[in-house]
């Protein structure tokens, strides 16, 4: 699974649109939505890039101790059949 990519149109898009709201309506409260939505996406950004890491990080020691299973039945078959003959 890929790292996520930061997310520049869902960044930009909530700007352009409150500052146009602001123009039609001249509300100070589309510019306070043109702020909080890209907190919120950066904050979610954040939260995933933290999300993917900790997954890879699990992913990555269980597959070093899948490989140390493997390794070990190995081995302890080898000996068997070294024994064997």
């Amino acid at each position: 699974m890929p790292a996520p990519s930061f997310p520049i149109v869902a960044v930009v898009a909530p700007v352009f649109t409150g500052a146009a709201l602001w123009l039609i309506w001249s509300s100070p409260f589309a510019l306070v939505g043109a702020v909080l939505g890209p907190v919120m996406v950066v904050a979610h950004f954040l939260d995933s890039r933290r999300k993917h890491k900790t997954q890879a990080r699990r992913d990555r020691e269980s597959s070093r101790i899948a490989s140390l299973f493997v390794d070990a039945d190995s081995h302890a078959a080898h000996r068997s059949a070294r024994a064997e003959e």
